[in-house]
């Protein structure tokens, strides 16, 4: 039973666990996982196929790596904590690794049925339906459980708050979108459209990463890049669909090498030979007809009469008859070789030109009318997803030659190029995603953009892309419930890639960090109209500024960050978001000032000696110049002491609670289980007291008739063995 001290013993033991883990080397991560795996397989904490499953799986290493750096065994918990805290990391994380693999093999899934129902009108129908709803039933009640595994136990709290870390990390740092809980549901939603043969339109503030998403989607769910539109205001249609050319008229037929490819994959053809006989013909074109006989039976060596003629049908409209001599042939037969013939000279000779043409490239001076595809007709034909960027710079008469397409982008179907009457053919994977800098409360902002046309949200599916949630209330802090995605963010920005983090001042900069991504929020809501905080100017009044000009982007807070981390955090982060925030801003010194007031005044930055504590805000909305006191170059504030933050800590900062009550779950659960084995053991002794007195009430009723001296040997006065006692 543990101790009564054992919430502060565990919570002493995750410290030590991640100074342990901070001063380990990369090749100590992971060794010999094969062995630790079969060990645990004879223990019965994994199954066979659990080893199956991860052997050579990326993501499963990771959850091992994290187990070994969590679980080392210390000295603050006993022999038998340490190992029931092992078996506890064991059986919740792979309970993790197995929840999360069945969610994305039940997405994919519901993603293949949506495809079925949106592009195969004759598999559509109830029982189609009812399997969708089943694998919808299915995903949500998958969630949910992987929602609450983490308060199952302080391993799982710890451990898949670790894990969340560091898959955070590895996005940021690769250039992908840090996938938190609200960017997985937004590209959910954005995929099931797709697959659903439906459009996009990512509308959402500047420096949200609409684009960023789109890409790592398209990547996702085709396995090709993304083809890419920049919208501008003078865009023309051929910018998007394609046009029509003049251009050198091409080989009349597929490079000669790609041909013998087609006609034969095993049989390798000399090709570099019959090259030399070309550079043969060019010096010397006495010897031409040599030549072309040579060619001639070269190739008709190395592929076959036959292969080459019924490859040609489609090619040149021969005869698909194998010719050949006999040595009594009729008339009838004779024409018909000599036409087989003929056919063999045709065959040389379309080689023979199709080669010159190859060595020569084109045919010089002639040029013919030909459709050079556009992005869209491109996208359409390799099955790959088209991005058009900026879609509301795009001028609306133009947009609106895409509604057909857009209503329906769907594999198979057939489109028509607009002004040049090309037919396409859609292949299996297109898929069209918009994006634009709009909300609809505030599009003037943007200069140069069009109002959405009523017509294009009839015909696409829009979907709001901003910065992610954050709490805004002052009086939350980390450890509290509350939307929290984009702190996540800026915790990746500042961990390493084991998920450990090292910051001046330990949990005072956390609280820091917190705030800073709320002033963003505030920041960010202001922009884009949701919500604004009254400014105060230097007579105590109140007046309502609308940010116009500057924008708080998740771009710029990950950037601030970045910097702070690059030189070591030896100065307050304050100083930083100073340079990279407000300077730029002073521009404006209405904007400026309003951060400068907003951090100070609601979120504590800018209080520390050197800063300006009672700036001029002037009257009213008309600043002119904002010049607050800064420290000097020279004289930046230094901050504290690195410190290790604890994986307890870092846990409570992602999930939005205390471990504490886990802990003291856990120990409710030990209590009721020694509780539960008192029980049992006393309902044990209560039986064998029973059977004893039974026994002794037999044994008195046999003495009464028989004297103890007739008895049978050992049963005087004895209780049998098989009582127990």
């Amino acid at each position: 039973m543990p101790d009564s001290n054992f919430i502060s013993r565990y919570r002493e033991s995750t410290r030590r666990r991640t100074v342990e883990s901070v001063k380990r080397t990369e090749e100590e991560k992971i060794p010999k996982i094969e062995e630790e795996l079969q060990r645990l397989v004879e223990e019965g904490l994994l199954e066979e196929e659990d080893i199956k499953d991860i052997n050579f799986s990326k993501e499963a290493k990771r959850i091992l790596e994290t187990i070994q750096e969590i679980s080392i065994g210390v000295e603050e918990l006993t022999p038998e904590e340490q190992e029931k805290s092992r078996k506890r990391f064991w059986r919740d994380m792979f309970r993790f690794f197995r929840l999360e693999k069945d969610y994305q093999k039940t997405e994919r899934q519901l993603q293949a049925f949506l495809w079925i129902q949106a592009n195969r009108d004759n598999l559509d129908g109830v029982c189609l339906q009812g399997k969708i709803g089943e694998l919808l039933d299915e995903a949500e009640k998958i969630k949910e459980e992987l929602e609450k595994l983490p308060d199952t136990s302080p391993e799982a709290f710890l451990g898949i708050s670790r894990l969340e870390l560091k898959r955070y990390v590895e996005q940021l740092r690769s250039g992908n979108l840090v996938e938190t809980p609200w960017v997985k549901k937004i590209k959910t939603e954005i995929i099931e459209n797709l697959k659903s043969a439906r459009s996009v339109f990512l509308y959402g503030e500047t420096g949200t990463g609409k684009t960023e998403i789109a890409k790592q989607i398209a990547r996702e769910i085709t396995g090709k890049e993304p083809v890419v539109i920049r919208g501008h205001r003078f865009m023309t249609p051929e910018e998007i669909w394609g046009y029509l050319g003049l251009a050198p008229i091409e080989n009349k037929s597929e490079s000669v090498l790609t041909i013998l490819d087609e006609i034969d994959k095993e049989n390798k053809i000399d090709r570099e030979s019959i090259k030399k006989i070309l550079e043969e013909i060019d010096k010397d074109r006495s010897k031409e007809k040599e030549i072309i006989k040579k060619i001639t039976i070269e190739i008709l060596e190395k592929l076959g009469k036959e292969t080459i003629v019924k490859f040609l049908k489609k090619k040149m409209g021969i005869s698909e008859e194998i010719y050949g001599e006999t040595q009594k042939e009729t008339e009838a037969e004779k024409r018909k070789r000599e036409e087989e013939e003929e056919e063999v000279k045709l065959i040389a000779d379309y080689f023979l030109e199709t080669l010159r043409e190859e060595k020569e490239g084109k045919v010089s001076g002639q040029v013919e009318t030909k459709f050079f595809a556009g992005p869209l007709v491109k996208a359409a034909k390799e099955g790959r997803i088209l991005i058009i960027d900026e879609a509301n710079y795009i001028p609306p008469q133009l947009l609106a030659s895409l509604n057909e397409i857009l209503s329906n982008p769907r594999a198979g179907r057939e489109i028509t190029v607009p002004y040049t009457g090309e037919v396409v053919e859609i292949q299996e994977g297109f898929g069209i995603i918009m994006t634009g800098n709009i909300t609809f409360d505030s599009i003037k902002r943007y200069r140069e953009r069009y109002e959405i046309d009523p017509a294009l949200k009839d015909r696409v599916k829009f979907i709001e892309f901003n910065t992610p949630p954050m709490e805004t209330d002052r009086s939350k802090d980390y450890k509290e419930s509350g939307e929290r995605d984009l702190f996540l963010i800026a915790l990746a920005a500042l961990a390493d890639d084991k998920g450990n983090l090292v910051l001046p001042g330990g949990e005072k900069s956390l609280l820091k960090i917190w705030r800073l991504c709320q002033a963003f929020k505030l920041f960010q809501d202001n922009f884009a109209g949701r919500s604004v905080v009254d400014y105060v100017d230097a007579t105590g009044a109140k007046y309502t500024l609308a940010l116009e000009k500057n924008h708080a982007s998740m771009r710029k807070l990950i950037n601030i960050l970045r910097e702070w981390k690059k030189y070591g955090m030896r100065y307050e982060l304050d100083w930083y978001v100073w340079k990279e925030l407000i300077e730029p801003a002073l521009t404006e010194p209405q904007e400026a000032a309003y951060f400068y007031q907003i951090l100070q005044n609601l979120y504590d930055f800018f209080s520390s000696e050197g800063w300006d504590k009672t700036p001029n805000y002037g009257e009213g909305l008309r600043l002119k110049t904002f010049q607050p006191k800064i420290p000097s170059e020279k004289q930046k504030p230094k901050a504290e002491p690195l410190e290790v933050i604890p994986y307890d800590k870092i846990a409570e900062s992602i999930r939005g609670k205390s471990i504490i009550p886990i802990l003291e779950k856990l120990l409710e659960e030990e209590e009721r289980e020694r509780q539960r084995q008192i029980e049992e053991t006393r309902n044990i002794e209560m039986e064998i007291f029973s059977l004893e007195e039974e026994y002794q009430k037999e044994f008195n009723e046999i003495e009464a008739v028989c004297p103890p001296e007739l008895m049978p040997e050992g049963m005087q006065k004895k209780i049998p063995k098989e009582i127990g006692i």
